[in-house]
């Protein structure tokens, strides 16, 4: 049976565009201001320490000014990677994330986008190269789609992946991870972004992860996959001084399907905060959002460009 564009992603680019513009440029709220209601994100837990609180961004204010990163003169400054959205194509993170600490190159903290939120919790909560390869490669092509008998994959519920979620990450809590990890998540009901970074990493993540076509929406929360900016300001208020970014949407064109339209509208949007980091990494040929046969070719992938990296890193930055 051909495969053909799913009902539930027939949606008018206006609407989808307008919906990342909204998720990008909500502002974020001021460290220390009142907590507000109680959200659907459950694992969520506030801290004391204001510089990682968890940033909920009301749509109806006026988003803050933003500066350009500011040039990095010190020797081995604090290095923070922000793992890119793009669904199946997250087991190239893995390998990126190898060639670095074979590099002995320190990373101060890590952040994820969508799927890129898995391999950067994963490497946050022991600070092990191999251990986002090693869990990822557990994990079955049907335990990240829902496959019908007479229609090709469709997207699971969030809460279908927590069993696999608990597997990869057992009882670890965020806060007692090795390295400091967040990742954004989008309340469609409240019109907030929240930036995750408290909680068990398998409850926590159900609310960073869903993003169609690969899970439903949990609670009406789900993956801000545009929220680069959001994410670079909550790392250099922990302390980051270098940023780089990993986009695993550099493809162009992307693949003309039902989800390379729904990914051509987020790269777009993304695109327009790629000056609020110091580096982009273009991980290309990685193939279908949803190929989970090719993922030890997207790992070899995200060897390659890791290698690209440390090479930068260690020429520009004196690593």
């Amino acid at each position: 049976m051909t495969r053909s564009m799913k009902p539930w992603l027939l949606l008018p680019s206006l609407l989808l565009i307008t919906a990342c513009q909204s998720m990008r440029k909500a502002p974020t709220r001021e460290a220390g201001a009142p907590d507000a209601t109680p959200s659907p994100h459950g694992p969520v837990i506030q801290t004391p320490e204001p510089t990682m609180a968890p940033i909920e961004t009301p749509a109806n204010q006026a988003a803050p000014t933003e500066t350009a990163p500011v040039a990095v003169n010190l020797k081995k400054p604090r290095l923070s990677i922000v793992l890119g959205a793009g669904g199946l194509r997250a087991y190239a993170h893995a390998g990126l994330i190898q060639e670095l600490v074979k590099a002995k190159i320190p990373i101060f903290a890590i952040a994820g986008l969508e799927t890129g939120a898995i391999p950067a919790a994963l490497f946050a909560m022991k600070g092990q190269p191999f251990e986002p390869e090693w869990q990822m490669m557990k994990l079955k092509d049907d335990d990240w789609l829902q496959k019908g008998l007479l229609s090709g994959p469709s997207p699971k519920k969030a809460g279908d992946f927590s069993g696999s979620l608990s597997l990869m990450y057992g009882g670890a809590k965020a806060e007692d991870a090795k390295i400091p990890f967040v990742c954004p998540s989008y309340s469609s009901g409240k019109k907030q972004t929240f930036m995750m970074n408290r909680g068990p990493f398998a409850q926590m993540l159900l609310y960073c992860l869903p993003s169609l076509p690969l899970f439903e929406d949990q609670q009406g929360s789900g993956a801000n996959p545009v929220a680069l900016a959001q994410v670079v300001q909550t790392l250099k208020q922990k302390g980051t001084q270098l940023v780089v970014y990993i986009d695993l949407l550099a493809d162009n064109p992307l693949p003309l399907n039902e989800s390379g339209m729904m990914w051509g509208v987020y790269q777009s949007a993304l695109q327009a905060d790629f000056s609020k980091v110091n580096e982009v990494v273009k991980v290309s040929g990685l193939g279908g959002f949803r190929d989970f046969g090719r993922r030890r070719e997207m790992l070899q992938k995200g060897q390659e460009a890791g290698r690209r990296l440390v090479q930068v890193l260690q020429t520009k930055y004196g690593f």
